[in-house]
Protein backbone atom coordinates (compact mmCIF):
# COMPACT_ATOMS: atom_id res chain seq x y z
CA UNK A 1 0.00 0.00 0.00
CA UNK A 2 1.25 3.53 -0.65
CA UNK A 3 1.61 6.22 1.95
CA UNK A 4 -0.81 8.32 -0.10
CA UNK A 5 -3.55 5.69 0.11
CA UNK A 6 -3.17 5.22 3.83
CA UNK A 7 -2.92 8.96 4.51
CA UNK A 8 -6.07 9.59 2.49
CA UNK A 9 -7.94 7.31 4.91
CA UNK A 10 -7.27 9.85 7.67
CA UNK A 11 -8.13 13.05 5.78
CA UNK A 12 -11.82 13.08 6.75
CA UNK A 13 -12.11 16.23 8.85
CA UNK A 14 -14.62 14.54 11.17
CA UNK A 15 -12.31 11.62 11.95
CA UNK A 16 -9.91 13.30 14.42
CA UNK A 17 -12.68 14.26 16.84
CA UNK A 18 -14.09 10.72 16.81
CA UNK A 19 -10.60 9.20 17.02
CA UNK A 20 -9.76 11.16 20.15
CA UNK A 21 -13.16 10.86 21.84
CA UNK A 22 -13.79 7.18 21.11
CA UNK A 23 -10.26 5.73 21.27
CA UNK A 24 -8.17 8.24 23.19
CA UNK A 25 -9.26 7.85 26.83
CA UNK A 26 -9.34 4.06 27.00
CA UNK A 27 -6.54 3.13 24.61
CA UNK A 28 -4.08 5.79 23.51
CA UNK A 29 -3.90 7.92 26.67
CA UNK A 30 -2.91 5.02 28.97
CA UNK A 31 -0.28 3.85 26.48
CA UNK A 32 1.01 7.43 26.18
CA UNK A 33 1.86 7.43 29.88
CA UNK A 34 3.74 4.13 29.50
CA UNK A 35 5.80 5.59 26.65
CA UNK A 36 6.57 8.80 28.55
CA UNK A 37 7.57 6.82 31.63
CA UNK A 38 10.03 4.86 29.46
CA UNK A 39 11.84 7.97 28.24
CA UNK A 40 11.53 9.82 31.58
CA UNK A 41 10.52 13.21 30.20
CA UNK A 42 11.93 15.87 32.53
CA UNK A 43 10.82 19.46 33.19
CA UNK A 44 12.29 21.76 30.58
CA UNK A 45 12.62 19.05 27.93
CA UNK A 46 12.54 19.97 24.24
CA UNK A 47 10.34 17.32 22.61
CA UNK A 48 9.42 16.41 19.04
CA UNK A 49 6.67 13.93 18.22
CA UNK A 50 6.13 12.29 14.83
CA UNK A 51 2.78 10.83 13.76
CA UNK A 52 1.32 12.93 16.57
CA UNK A 53 -2.27 12.55 15.40
CA UNK A 54 -4.80 14.38 17.56
CA UNK A 55 -2.26 15.11 20.29
CA UNK A 56 -2.87 12.53 23.01
CA UNK A 57 0.89 12.06 23.54
CA UNK A 58 1.60 15.67 22.62
CA UNK A 59 -0.36 17.11 25.51
CA UNK A 60 0.78 14.48 28.01
CA UNK A 61 4.40 15.25 27.10
CA UNK A 62 3.77 18.99 27.41
CA UNK A 63 2.40 18.50 30.92
CA UNK A 64 5.56 16.64 31.93
CA UNK A 65 7.92 19.12 30.28
CA UNK A 66 6.27 22.06 32.05
CA UNK A 67 6.43 25.75 31.24
CA UNK A 68 10.18 25.74 30.57
CA UNK A 69 9.94 23.00 27.96
CA UNK A 70 8.49 23.00 24.48
CA UNK A 71 6.89 20.46 22.16
CA UNK A 72 6.70 20.19 18.37
CA UNK A 73 3.94 17.86 17.12
CA UNK A 74 4.17 16.68 13.50
CA UNK A 75 1.96 14.51 11.35
CA UNK A 76 1.43 13.94 7.65
CA UNK A 77 -2.35 14.43 8.00
CA UNK A 78 -3.50 18.08 7.88
CA UNK A 79 -6.81 17.10 9.51
CA UNK A 80 -5.07 15.51 12.49
CA UNK A 81 -2.67 18.42 12.93
CA UNK A 82 -5.48 20.97 12.70
CA UNK A 83 -7.34 19.16 15.48
CA UNK A 84 -4.15 18.88 17.53
CA UNK A 85 -3.42 22.60 17.15
CA UNK A 86 -6.97 23.62 18.12
CA UNK A 87 -6.56 22.49 21.73
CA UNK A 88 -6.14 25.45 24.10
CA UNK A 89 -2.89 25.67 26.09
CA UNK A 90 -2.97 23.88 29.42
CA UNK A 91 -1.90 25.83 32.52
CA UNK A 92 1.61 24.89 33.54
CA UNK A 93 2.27 22.84 30.41
CA UNK A 94 4.93 23.43 27.78
CA UNK A 95 3.94 25.45 24.71
CA UNK A 96 3.08 23.29 21.70
CA UNK A 97 3.86 23.98 18.05
CA UNK A 98 2.45 21.87 15.23
CA UNK A 99 3.56 21.16 11.68
CA UNK A 100 2.32 19.05 8.79
CA UNK A 101 5.37 17.02 7.83
CA UNK A 102 6.35 13.46 6.91
CA UNK A 103 8.38 11.52 9.45
CA UNK A 104 11.34 11.47 7.05
CA UNK A 105 11.57 15.27 6.64
CA UNK A 106 10.97 17.07 9.93
CA UNK A 107 11.14 20.88 9.90
CA UNK A 108 13.84 20.86 12.58
CA UNK A 109 17.52 21.63 12.94
CA UNK A 110 20.10 18.97 13.69
CA UNK A 111 20.29 18.25 17.41
CA UNK A 112 17.35 20.50 18.26
CA UNK A 113 15.55 18.20 20.72
CA UNK A 114 16.13 16.26 23.93
CA UNK A 115 13.36 13.72 23.32
CA UNK A 116 11.77 12.28 20.16
CA UNK A 117 8.53 10.32 20.38
CA UNK A 118 6.41 8.15 18.12
CA UNK A 119 3.35 6.28 19.40
CA UNK A 120 1.92 3.54 17.16
CA UNK A 121 3.01 5.26 13.95
CA UNK A 122 6.17 3.43 12.88
CA UNK A 123 4.52 0.41 11.19
CA UNK A 124 2.62 2.74 8.84
CA UNK A 125 5.65 4.68 7.56
CA UNK A 126 6.61 3.74 3.98
CA UNK A 127 10.28 4.43 4.85
CA UNK A 128 10.81 3.21 8.40
CA UNK A 129 14.64 3.36 8.31
CA UNK A 130 14.46 6.91 6.98
CA UNK A 131 12.05 7.93 9.72
CA UNK A 132 14.30 6.54 12.46
CA UNK A 133 17.35 8.23 10.93
CA UNK A 134 15.40 11.48 11.05
CA UNK A 135 14.68 10.99 14.76
CA UNK A 136 18.41 10.46 15.28
CA UNK A 137 19.25 13.61 13.31
CA UNK A 138 17.02 15.97 15.29
CA UNK A 139 18.13 14.71 18.71
CA UNK A 140 21.06 16.25 20.56
CA UNK A 141 23.91 13.96 21.64
CA UNK A 142 22.59 12.14 24.69
CA UNK A 143 18.99 12.74 23.63
CA UNK A 144 16.46 9.94 23.89
CA UNK A 145 14.00 8.41 21.42
CA UNK A 146 10.85 6.64 22.58
CA UNK A 147 8.86 4.44 20.20
CA UNK A 148 5.79 2.29 20.77
CA UNK A 149 4.20 -0.12 18.28
CA UNK A 150 1.64 -2.90 18.51
CA UNK A 151 3.43 -6.20 18.90
CA UNK A 152 2.92 -9.42 16.89
CA UNK A 153 1.74 -12.63 18.50
CA UNK A 154 -1.37 -11.06 20.07
CA UNK A 155 -4.66 -9.88 18.64
CA UNK A 156 -4.52 -6.11 18.12
CA UNK A 157 -7.55 -5.07 20.16
CA UNK A 158 -9.89 -3.42 19.38
CA UNK A 159 -8.90 -3.22 15.72
CA UNK A 160 -8.67 -6.95 14.99
CA UNK A 161 -12.21 -7.77 16.13
CA UNK A 162 -13.56 -4.71 14.32
CA UNK A 163 -11.86 -5.66 11.08
CA UNK A 164 -12.98 -9.27 11.37
CA UNK A 165 -16.62 -8.30 11.78
CA UNK A 166 -16.52 -6.05 8.72
CA UNK A 167 -14.86 -8.77 6.66
CA UNK A 168 -17.58 -11.22 7.74
CA UNK A 169 -20.19 -9.13 5.89
CA UNK A 170 -17.94 -8.46 2.89
CA UNK A 171 -17.23 -4.77 3.55
CA UNK A 172 -14.35 -3.54 1.35
CA UNK A 173 -11.05 -2.38 2.84
CA UNK A 174 -10.78 1.39 3.38
CA UNK A 175 -7.33 1.21 1.80
CA UNK A 176 -5.21 -1.62 0.34
CA UNK A 177 -4.00 -3.90 3.12
CA UNK A 178 -6.36 -2.34 5.65
CA UNK A 179 -7.47 -5.76 6.91
CA UNK A 180 -3.89 -7.07 7.15
CA UNK A 181 -3.27 -6.98 10.90
CA UNK A 182 0.40 -7.87 10.38
CA UNK A 183 0.89 -4.44 8.78
CA UNK A 184 0.12 -2.80 12.14
CA UNK A 185 2.84 -4.53 14.17
CA UNK A 186 6.61 -4.77 14.64
CA UNK A 187 8.54 -7.14 16.89
CA UNK A 188 10.99 -6.00 19.57
CA UNK A 189 13.80 -7.31 17.36
CA UNK A 190 12.60 -5.30 14.36
CA UNK A 191 12.37 -2.10 16.41
CA UNK A 192 15.78 -2.73 17.94
CA UNK A 193 17.37 -3.23 14.52
CA UNK A 194 15.76 -0.07 13.11
CA UNK A 195 17.19 1.95 15.99
CA UNK A 196 20.63 0.33 15.84
CA UNK A 197 20.92 0.79 12.08
CA UNK A 198 20.14 4.50 12.52
CA UNK A 199 23.00 4.91 14.98
CA UNK A 200 21.17 4.74 18.30
CA UNK A 201 22.81 3.11 21.31
CA UNK A 202 21.68 1.81 24.72
CA UNK A 203 18.59 0.36 23.09
CA UNK A 204 15.91 -1.27 25.21
CA UNK A 205 12.99 -2.65 23.17
CA UNK A 206 10.62 -4.99 24.96
CA UNK A 207 7.05 -6.24 24.81
CA UNK A 208 4.84 -4.59 27.43
CA UNK A 209 1.32 -5.52 28.51
CA UNK A 210 -1.28 -2.96 29.58
CA UNK A 211 -4.81 -3.68 30.73
CA UNK A 212 -7.14 -1.22 28.99
CA UNK A 213 -10.59 -0.52 30.40
CA UNK A 214 -13.75 0.32 28.49
CA UNK A 215 -17.09 1.40 30.01
CA UNK A 216 -19.28 -0.97 27.97
CA UNK A 217 -19.45 -3.19 24.92
CA UNK A 218 -21.44 -0.50 23.10
CA UNK A 219 -18.67 2.04 23.76
CA UNK A 220 -16.11 -0.34 22.34
CA UNK A 221 -18.23 -1.10 19.27
CA UNK A 222 -18.79 2.63 18.75
CA UNK A 223 -15.00 3.10 18.71
CA UNK A 224 -14.93 1.78 15.15
CA UNK A 225 -16.14 5.27 14.15
CA UNK A 226 -12.81 6.62 15.42
CA UNK A 227 -11.04 4.67 12.67
CA UNK A 228 -11.13 4.84 8.87
CA UNK A 229 -13.24 1.66 9.07
CA UNK A 230 -16.14 3.61 10.55
CA UNK A 231 -17.14 4.88 7.12
CA UNK A 232 -17.52 1.26 5.96
CA UNK A 233 -20.02 0.61 8.73
CA UNK A 234 -22.09 3.73 8.10
CA UNK A 235 -22.20 2.94 4.37
CA UNK A 236 -24.01 -0.35 5.05
CA UNK A 237 -27.81 -0.54 5.17
CA UNK A 238 -29.48 -0.59 8.57
CA UNK A 239 -29.82 -4.35 8.87
CA UNK A 240 -26.22 -5.02 7.89
CA UNK A 241 -25.05 -2.36 10.34
CA UNK A 242 -26.92 -4.16 13.11
CA UNK A 243 -25.39 -7.44 11.98
CA UNK A 244 -21.84 -6.04 12.08
CA UNK A 245 -22.38 -4.44 15.48
CA UNK A 246 -23.71 -7.73 16.83
CA UNK A 247 -20.69 -9.63 15.49
CA UNK A 248 -18.33 -7.05 17.02
CA UNK A 249 -20.14 -7.24 20.35
CA UNK A 250 -19.83 -11.00 20.31
CA UNK A 251 -16.10 -10.80 19.64
CA UNK A 252 -15.66 -8.38 22.57
CA UNK A 253 -17.90 -10.30 24.99
CA UNK A 254 -15.07 -12.47 26.34
CA UNK A 255 -13.65 -9.42 28.16
CA UNK A 256 -16.90 -8.26 29.82
CA UNK A 257 -16.80 -8.18 33.60
CA UNK A 258 -19.70 -8.63 36.02
CA UNK A 259 -20.34 -4.85 36.15
CA UNK A 260 -20.62 -4.57 32.35
CA UNK A 261 -17.26 -2.89 31.86
CA UNK A 262 -14.45 -4.50 29.86
CA UNK A 263 -10.85 -5.12 30.86
CA UNK A 264 -8.74 -5.98 27.81
CA UNK A 265 -5.04 -6.83 27.80
CA UNK A 266 -3.16 -5.02 25.04
CA UNK A 267 0.46 -5.42 24.00
CA UNK A 268 3.01 -2.98 22.61
CA UNK A 269 6.72 -2.88 22.02
CA UNK A 270 8.05 0.00 24.09
CA UNK A 271 11.52 1.09 22.98
CA UNK A 272 13.95 3.61 24.42
CA UNK A 273 17.25 4.47 22.78
CA UNK A 274 19.98 7.10 23.15
CA UNK A 275 21.48 9.36 20.50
Amino acid sequence: MSDTERTAAFTDTALPERYERLLGPALFAPWAEVLLDAVAVAPGARIVEVAAGTGVVTRAAARRAGQTGHVLATDISPAMIAFNAAHPPEPGAAPIRTAVAPATALPCADGEFDVALCQQGMPFFPDRPGAVRELHRVLRPGGVAGISVWTPGHEVVPFGPMNGALQDVGAPEPFPGGYDETSYVLSPEQVHDLLADAGFTRIDARETELLTRWPSVDALVDAVHGTPFGALLTALDGERQKQVRAVMAGRFSRWVRDDGTLAIPTYSVIARASR
